[in-house]
């Protein structure tokens, strides 16, 4: 187990966590708006709040905390809490990669025991299906984004 200052990383990070929750949150609003009216306006803000959502889910499992001590304060040995994702990228199957292995057979398992696992082969399988989504739902504009409405369920 990998220590520092005597307490063990966390898993989930909650840090990480919290702004993963803040974006499903999100995205469970806006898709109650597009529902409602597919004009709303708000499909791309959906869209980017579902990929920023799954991609903190999985770095919150592949985080380290670092303690950083701070200085003049009455208290000796005061330290703030960040967290460092292991992968600095926007790539789902990086970012799963990164995840220890007890874990990832988890999400693996949960998967298996979904229907959509009758039509794809693995949890990484439906993690490749929204590889590049955060760029396309937030750069549907330039010419090397993928077409928006190549993700599933748009396609």
């Amino acid at each position: 187990m990998n220590l520092e200052y005597g307490v063990p990383h966390r898993n989930p990070n909650p840090q990480i966590f919290d702004a993963a929750e803040q974006y499903f949150n999100a995205c469970v609003i806006l898709n109650k708006v597009v529902l409602e009216n597919l004009d709303s306006g708000v499909v791309l803000p959906l869209l980017h709040s579902a990929a920023v959502a799954i991609e903190l889910y999985l770095k919150c499992l592949a985080a380290e905390d670092v303690y950083i001590q701070v200085e003049h304060t009455p208290v000796t040995g005061v330290h703030r809490v960040h967290a460092n994702p292991l992968v600095h990228n926007h790539n789902l199957g990086d970012l799963l990669k990164e995840i220890p292995v007890d874990v990832r057979s988890q999400l693996e398992k949960a998967f298996q025991s979904t229907a959509l696992s009758q039509q794809l082969s693995s949890f990484e399988e439906l993690l490749s299906q929204f590889d590049g989504l955060f760029m396309a739902s937030r750069y549907p504009f330039e010419e090397k984004t993928q077409r928006i409405d190549s993700y599933p369920p748009l396609n």
